[in-house]
């Protein structure tokens, strides 16, 4: 058996953790990111795709073991970092979306609406096809976090940005069956 034979036969081959793409929609009162198209993925460097974690309570009924049952799920926050473009605009980009948020002059609060948008991650094959997508709904920019800056350093500057999100949605974007005949290079039926 071939290698390209096991990763045709093992749903598509592996993803590839360095082949995604990061689309973040902030709202109309934010703008568009600067120095990139609307969907801004151009400086991101890392980002996960979140889980998801499960609220659990312990229960005990009478002599039987203690059990835990779940009564809520909780969205994990989505995490990106950024690489600082020179006149770190990027940077206050993401701090005026929190001053949308909440103004720190005058400590007033937006509205919900005014203020979240929508996440898109996007997982791709090795020739840059979209496979599976990860939508994050009323995403805000929860955290921004600083920028560490050094003498000694003479890497890339980063900042990381931290988003809360009510709801997500993923799917495979290929079937597996689609993504064997693309591997195989068999036409489509």
């Amino acid at each position: 058996m071939n290698i390209d034979f096991f990763r045709a036969t093992t749903y598509g081959g592996f993803q590839k953790a360095s082949h995604f793409q990061v689309e973040i929609h902030a709202p109309s009162k934010v703008g568009m990111m600067p120095g990139t198209n609307a969907a801004g993925h151009m400086y991101v460097r890392e980002c996960n795709i979140p889980g998801r974690n499960m609220a659990t309570s312990e229960i005990k009924y009478g002599t039987a073991p203690t059990t835990k049952q779940v009564y809520n799920s909780i969205p994990a926050d989505f995490t990106v970092t950024f690489i600082c473009d020179a006149g770190m605009e990027l940077f206050s980009y993401f701090k005026k979306w929190q001053d949308i948020i909440h103004n720190p002059v005058t400590g007033v609060l937006s509205y919900p609406d005014d203020y979240k948008g929508t996440v898109i991650v996007n997982a791709m094959d090795t020739l840059g096809s979209v496979r599976y997508t990860h939508t994050m709904y009323n995403a805000f920019p929860e955290n921004v976090a600083d920028i560490s800056m050094s003498y000694s350093d003479d890497q890339f500057a980063t900042f990381q940005v931290t988003f809360s999100y009510t709801e997500s949605t993923s799917n495979n974007t290929n079937s597996i069956v689609q993504a064997l005949m693309d591997r195989l290079q068999i036409p489509g039926l």
